[in-house]
């Protein structure tokens, strides 16, 4: 079920997260990746949109009552990496309405996704709290770009590919990850392959 119908819903949240009035029952994982993308889409950088993104949520956590000087739940280093994610997946939707970037952002950036380069330990100690740290299981830099990079031009990728549309560059990323060849036979099987636009999570 889509979780978005119009652009105004999306605006209309963002509005709520700047001026901190969205209530704190209503401030989820899908909520924080739709504000990021809106403020990636209306920031003239990533450390700007990631700049607005820590303001609001500090300025989020004192209007439900946190007291910042006694306890402090906001997590750079998961602010950094959702704006990265956030990023880097909607490159691949660059032709697709906000509305449905929004949807796709929501069913596919589960709130598990740092766990896949932090381990526990790092992810949650203080250090990775109070200030951005680098991963310890794998390179995001590397991961997200063979996250977005990968696009599929034809249409579900369940079937018979044609690579001779994609560019070299993507092409050299199929053959490092094993797909050799100018067709290869993509199965429902293959599920970190995802429909037309969308990245490839592997």
């Amino acid at each position: 079920m889509k979780k978005y119908t119009s652009e105004p819903e999306i605006l209309a949240l963002a509005r709520e997260f700047e001026n901190g009035t969205i209530s704190r029952d209503k401030w989820n994982h899908a909520e924080h990746l739709t504000v990021g993308f809106y403020f990636i889409k209306n920031s003239s950088s990533l450390p700007e949109a990631t700049d607005r993104m820590r303001g609001g949520i500090l300025n989020l956590l004192k209007s439900f009552g946190v007291d910042l000087l006694k306890e402090m739940p906001y997590h750079e280093t998961l602010t950094c990496f959702w704006i990265q994610a956030i990023d880097s997946f909607t490159r691949s939707n660059v032709n697709t309405s906000i509305v449905e970037v929004c949807n796709e952002l929501v069913l596919e950036l589960g709130k598990d996704l740092p766990l896949k380069f932090y381990s526990r330990e790092l992810l949650f100690s203080e250090k990775a709290r109070a200030e951005f740290v680098e991963p310890d299981l794998q390179n995001f830099q590397r991961k997200f770009f063979e996250m977005k990079l990968i696009f599929i031009y034809g249409a579900p990728v369940v079937g018979n590919l044609n690579f001779s549309r994609d560019s070299a560059g993507n092409q050299q990323q199929f053959r490092r990850l094993g797909l050799v060849g100018r067709r290869k036979k993509i199965t429902r099987n293959d599920s970190a392959w995802r429909t037309r636009r969308r990245c490839i999570f592997v």
